[in-house]
């Protein structure tokens, strides 16, 4: 009997790091082609759940191993007389065809279910140790999701809104993530899912406030990025990967709109994707239970109406740039002196600042004892930035 796996596949990962392991202790010396130790997302081979660990980013050399009594060899997967690749981290590998022999299927499955009980209890602890109290952002590699970096929860107080935005988003998020909302979604036959569309000028806060939705969500990010590469049917493998297990997920789609210029009138897209296939995603009748998508866009008149319907968008939220109340909250999160900060809005108010310049700005000068001596300066750089006219604020 014999279980075929592929190398850009999870569970061929985890088990031929499990067999790695196991050879190397008996004494035997393998060759790898790469021997990294990656953390990455593996799931669980038998089940529907899964968790985040350690994992060798190596594929030994094409041949025959045996490992106890199973025995497994390793060779290029060729389709069309043409070895196949896939992208991990902008660069190519070949992908392996790993094919797993032994007397019975079951005892191929018992090895696998080892391997995975196994690895997934050496490795959870120590990716414990580098993740923390983290936030995992993950990419779409085109064949999975890939684990890219790790980032601190941000609260909803961190991020300074806008006096009116704070509980337009932080009650419906709340609202959603209740076990009673899912059962509610359940009894009416509604997909569980929550669309959201953040627009507004670069440095407005966009990617601060995806991060704080992911920290009230206790979920984790995957970002899927539209370009002129991305095919419709690769569009919806990764969408259906996203939710892996009972955690809410979030899907976000950046620069939403650069899908919807120079639509064709077959409804094709420049890169691959119909508007269908963007509406379907966002109705959510394919989609993984629990799944946030939140869309992003610089160019909201962009936008076809289609996407921008009643019922299809949960929240729309536009972040602009800095009111009074923002720019106080900012400046006092700093720097506790109301006076202070009435000099610094009185000569900047003029100007159509960002968030994220403002920020920048007390950030850097946190530890000055008295920041007006600062002030001159920032005043200067405002100057010099908006001196140009600028037509289009989202430019």
């Amino acid at each position: 009997m014999s279980i075929t796996l592929y190398s850009y596949k999870e569970d061929a990962h985890i088990i031929l790091s499990y067999a790695y392991d196991v050879l190397t202790e008996e004494g035997k010396e393998i060759d790898c082609e790469y021997g990294e130790i990656k953390r990455k997302h593996y799931r669980d081979y038998k089940k529907e759940k899964s968790d985040y660990m350690f994992l060798h980013q190596f594929i030994p050399h094409n041949g025959k191993y045996l490992v106890r009594d199973i025995e497994f060899e390793i060779s290029d997967f060729v389709l069309n007389d043409k070895i196949q690749t896939f992208c991990f981290k902008e660069a190519f590998y070949h992908i392996k065809k790993i094919v797993f022999k032994a007397s019975s299927k079951d005892k191929i499955t018992a090895f696998f279910e080892e391997a995975i009980n196994k690895k997934f209890k050496e490795n959870k602890e120590k990716f414990a140790e580098v993740s923390g109290d983290k936030i995992i952002k993950k990419k779409w590699t085109g064949y999975n999701w890939s684990y890219e970096s790790s980032i601190p929860k941000r609260s909803f107080d961190s991020i300074f809104l806008k006096e009116q935005h704070l509980a337009k988003i932080r009650e419906p998020i709340k609202k959603f993530i209740e076990k009673d909302t899912y059962k509610a979604y359940c009894k009416h036959g509604i997909p569980y899912k929550m669309n959201i569309m953040l627009h507004g000028p670069p440095g407005a806060g966009k990617t601060s406030l995806i991060h704080s939705i992911a920290s009230a969500c206790e979920a984790n990010i995957c970002v899927l990025n539209i370009n002129a590469d991305l095919k419709e049917e690769a569009m919806i493998e990764a969408i259906s990967q996203v939710n892996d297990d009972d955690k809410i997920s979030i899907l976000v789609l950046e620069d939403i709109d650069c899908i919807f210029v120079d639509r064709k009138q077959n409804d094709g897209l420049k890169n691959n994707i119909t508007m269908n296939g963007i509406l379907n995603c966002l109705d959510g009748f394919n989609n993984p239970e629990g799944l946030i998508v939140i869309m992003t866009t610089n160019f909201p008149n962009n936008l076809d109406d289609a996407l921008m319907r009643c019922g299809r968008i949960d929240l729309d939220i536009e972040l602009s740039n800095l009111d009074k109340y923002q720019a106080n909250k900012m400046f006092m999160s700093f720097f506790n002196n109301e006076e202070y900060f009435e000099i610094l809005w009185e000569n900047i108010q003029k100007y159509s600042v960002e968030p994220a310049t403002l920020i920048q700005f007390l950030f850097n000068n946190r530890d000055e004892k008295n920041i007006t001596t600062k002030f001159d300066d920032f005043y200067k750089l405002l100057a010099k930035k908006y001196s140009k006219d600028k037509s289009d604020i989202y430019m």
